[in-house]
């Protein structure tokens, strides 16, 4: 998962965990674990969703592989 790229992405647009999670029809969880990097396989569902929400293909959000640093910050 391109964390960096998420991280970018839901900066410009202003988006939180928990935005997404709803939108998304996903649990605050599950996104938490995709976004931290906790999550190393998501479901093709999972991310299906998030590209949709974010209006990018599914190809640019897994660039870069689960090697990216999370985009959270603890």
């Amino acid at each position: 998962m391109n964390n960096k790229f998420l991280f970018e992405e839901f900066k410009k647009k202003n988006i939180t965990i928990s935005k997404l999670a709803c939108e998304c029809k996903l649990a605050y969880a599950t996104c938490y674990d995709i976004l931290s990097g906790k999550k190393k396989n998501p479901s093709i569902s999972s991310v299906h969703k998030i590209a949709s929400y974010l209006n990018i293909s599914i190809d640019k959000l897994m660039e870069g592989g689960s090697d990216e640093k999370s985009c959270i910050e603890d």
